[in-house]
């Protein structure tokens, strides 16, 4: 009997149980259904039938979290990395918020994390912004991962 039949066994299977359960799978692999198939979630996953809307829903909650989190100076290396992931897999809505964020915080950043960050803001300006249309937020995005680069003392 697979896990998740054993599951709604013990809990039943009302919706209200299965959405939390879903949602909980959903939250575990950061909302990538890859990572729920490689860790042999997804046939229960699937099972619930969970609309794009409500995934889109659940991303967005995790992107304000972790942009939260990304506050805290003492977690900003795991939730930058959380945060650019859950960004490049699926939306840029939050992506401002993250660069303002970052903006405030960059004399508290060590090297590692501001070399990292560059990075990030490199790879997702070419997912989302390569198009013309964009040719001012790209260049803004770019000059500031230049920044971030600029601002790191070598010794």
């Amino acid at each position: 009997m697979k896990k998740w039949a054993i599951y709604r066994w013990l809990f039943g299977s009302n919706k209200m149980n299965e959405n939390k359960r879903a949602k909980e799978i959903f939250r575990l692999h950061e909302g990538s259904h890859y990572f729920m198939y490689r860790e042999g979630f997804i046939e229960e996953y699937e099972s619930f039938k969970i609309s794009k809307e409500t995934e889109v829903m659940w991303n967005k909650e995790m992107q304000r979290e972790w942009l939260e989190k990304m506050r805290n100076i003492k977690t900003y290396h795991d939730s930058i990395l959380k945060l650019w992931f859950l960004i490049e897999t699926n939306d840029d809505e939050y992506f401002d918020c993250m660069i303002n964020t970052i903006k405030e915080m960059l004399g508290k950043i060590n090297t590692f994390d501001k070399i990292i960050t560059a990075e990030c803001i490199c790879k997702l300006v070419r997912k989302f912004y390569m198009d013309d249309k964009y040719l001012d937020k790209r260049n803004e995005y770019l000059d500031f991962a230049e920044d971030i680069l600029s601002s790191i003392n070598y010794k």
